[in-house]
């Protein structure tokens, strides 16, 4: 009874192909053989016959292997996510950075009652099986007000999350409709996604939301490489912002104040402390 998937799961029938992405993971056409063109099934990420791995990356720690032995699957999710970046490539800057739970929060646990060392860093935030969220497979609470995505990580950057110390004075953007042709496709440097309340993904026409600014899984936008393994202070180049001040649209609404409500964002009283400065000395 207790390995029935009773909620949301990873979606299955879909080509990673069609999204431009090349995995060594096994596919599978609509005769069930493995084709290169195929699409995900179960069998993609489990092997029900065997505990053996498929030879992707570095040789299998004995951790990796019993929990590989455990779920069956083919590759390993933890202490690295294996598994997940052969398709999300673009997640695995992620690893030892201060959203890595392995630096910053060990113990805490997500909806399955278990922490990222049993289950990955991934499984922090998302959940393969059995999620209660649809949206990104979320495997935490949610924050209580403001847009989903801002719910995704107040439900962490909170007083009774496992980042307590991380909370923001100020958490939301003004809600007001911005319009994002030419800044919406996601890989260019002014990639600028905005967000209708109800949904994690982007959007032509929405709101400013807190991944407008960050990308979680990458703490500096000039590097795609993974973090040190101990906690960081960021600064206006990392802090998983997504880009460089200069490359967001702050500027067309906020003109040469724009430095300053993108720097301080979070901090009104820098913010206004910083404006005052700015009108004294023009």
């Amino acid at each position: 009874g207790d390995k029935i998937n009773r909620g949301y799961s990873h979606p299955i029938g879909i080509a990673p192909s069609a999204a431009g992405i090349s995995t060594q993971l096994p596919l599978f056409d609509a005769d069930t053989r493995r084709s290169k063109t195929g699409v995900i099934r179960c069998a993609t990420c489990h092997d029900p016959h065997s505990t053996e791995s498929i030879p992707i990356g570095a040789p299998s720690t004995p951790e990796k292997q019993q929990i590989r032995r455990h779920q069956f699957l083919r590759v390993g999710v933890s202490p690295a996510p294996e598994l997940c970046i052969e398709c999300h490539v673009d997640a695995a800057s992620l690893v030892k950075t201060d959203h890595d739970l392995t630096v910053t929060a060990p113990k805490a646990v997500n909806h399955e009652n278990r922490n990222v060392n049993e289950s990955g860093p991934c499984s922090a935030c998302h959940l393969v099986h059995n999620s209660k969220h649809q949206n990104k497979l979320w495997a935490r609470d949610l924050g209580k007000e403001g847009h989903v995505t801002e719910q995704m990580c107040t439900g962490c950057h909170s007083s009774d999350g496992p980042a307590p110390n991380k909370i923001p004075l100020i958490a939301s953007h003004p809600k007001s409709d911005i319009v994002t042709l030419g800044r919406n496709r996601k890989g260019l440097g002014n990639y600028f996604p905005v967000f209708a309340a109800d949904s994690p993904d982007p959007v032509v026409v929405g709101n400013i939301s807190c991944p407008s600014c960050h990308n979680p899984h990458r703490w500096r936008s000039d590097s795609d490489q993974p973090g040190s393994g101990s906690i960081s202070e960021g600064d206006v180049s990392s802090s998983f912002l997504r880009a460089k001040s200069m490359t967001l649209p702050c500027k067309e609404c906020h003109g040469r104040d724009a430095i300053y409500k993108f720097s301080f964002f979070h901090d009104v009283e820098k913010r206004n402390g910083a404006n005052r400065r700015l009108k004294a000395n023009p």
